[in-house]
């Protein structure tokens, strides 16, 4: 099984034939827009099959009397998409403990052969620039306690595909002094 993210282009993979052998490549069933450039190339590439859809290929060899054959399903996942993250509340204090929503994502399936499987991640932004790994591995950060303020973002992966959502920035304010 081979699969990609929003790409209908493909290199296949296959036994070489022998010298008194052929090789073929085949299309079993619905094209689904999928093209083979060159069906006698074990190495061929597969090109034009749609998002969303799978096509299920055929390698043949032959010799003069006998051939054999492998089939493989080739895939093209849906790209992640609706993933967003925003804070609807007022500007937190220090150590409040905040919730940031993350929608409910689209995409990263082929129809009903692989539906959308989606896993989280949440990164913080740290103070050379660069990204840190939150602990948190749902569609929501919640309960998260502030101390400073902090930009944030989600990463949404399902099979091949992998969203990044918006920066998101909450200003944090210090405790009022008594």
């Amino acid at each position: 099984t081979l699969r990609n993210c929003d790409s209908g282009t493909f290199t296949l993979g296959a036994n070489t034939p022998a010298a008194n052998e052929q090789g073929t490549w085949t299309i079993v069933g619905a094209a689904n827009g999928a093209i083979i450039t060159n069906s006698n190339s074990p190495n061929s590439t597969l090109t034009g099959l749609q998002a969303g859809k799978s096509v299920t290929l055929r390698w043949t060899i032959t010799n003069k009397a006998c051939s054999s054959s492998a089939t493989t399903t080739v895939s093209n996942v849906n790209p992640i998409t609706a993933n967003t993250i925003s804070f609807s509340n007022p500007d937190p204090c220090t150590g409040q403990q905040i919730t940031i929503v993350g929608s409910t994502p689209v995409g990263g399936d082929v129809a009903t052969l692989f539906p959308s499987n989606f896993n989280y991640s949440w990164e913080i932004k740290n103070s050379l620039g660069g990204w840190d790994p939150l602990p948190n591995t749902t569609k929501d950060l919640s309960n998260y306690t502030t101390s400073t303020t902090f930009t944030v973002l989600r990463k949404v992966t399902s099979y091949e595909c992998t969203s990044t959502s918006n920066e998101l920035t909450i200003t944090v304010l210090p405790l009022a002094s008594n």
